[in-house]
């Protein structure tokens, strides 16, 4: 299923949500691709490797309704990264990195129901859009729900959460708003965020 889309896969920044991730079969094949990429690229590189190893966690979302199943998802692939890092630059690699895919992997893997886009505790599902700008990611947080319904219906009021704007043309369009955002963090300090 994933070579349908294996260019997507090659692009460490392409996100990708598995809405019924369970243990992560197909998550960690993903980050097993986009890691390949990382390594192939930037090998030479620690600094590089890891920047861009870290983005290539960023981009990868899932949810699933058993905790169990969660837990062994995150652990398989907080596991691929640290194997995967370490397969480059052994004794040398940085604890920090490490804690910070696994602050990923705990932001952006989350235990929730997709379909009721609603966590455990009945709070809904939100995720954080990661960008690396340099040496620094920038978090910004939107509700699930309000990306799935970015289009109001013409009888209805967007959510609070849509500005409406007016494009080229004249035609409007309604962009979510973030609910949070994380402030410019150098990649090896993300888990400092928690």
């Amino acid at each position: 299923m994933l070579d349908l889309v294996s260019d997507e896969c090659l692009r460490v920044d392409s996100r990708f949500l598995e809405p019924a991730c369970g243990t992560g079969n197909f998550l960690i094949e993903i980050l097993r691709r986009k890691l390949a990429v990382v390594g192939a690229r930037y090998k030479s590189s620690q600094t590089l490797y890891e920047k861009n190893a870290l983005l290539a966690v960023s981009s990868i979302y899932g949810i699933d309704i058993l905790a169990d199943s969660l837990a062994q998802c995150k652990e398989r692939l907080g596991n691929l990264f640290r194997e995967e890092y370490q397969k480059f630059f052994g004794k040398k690699i940085s604890e920090d990195v490490v804690k910070s895919a696994e602050f990923l992997l705990e932001k952006n893997i989350v235990l929730g129901n997709a379909l009721t886009m609603q966590r455990a505790d009945n709070s809904g599902i939100s995720f954080v859009q990661w960008s690396l700008i340099a040496d620094k990611f920038k978090g910004r947080e939107y509700k699930y729900r309000d990306l799935q319904n970015t289009e109001p219906e013409d009888d209805l009021l967007p959510p609070a959460s849509h500005k409406k704007y007016t494009a080229a043309g004249g035609q409007t369009v309604f962009i979510t708003e973030p609910i949070k955002e994380y402030p410019l963090t150098h990649y090896r300090r993300l888990y400092e965020l928690n």
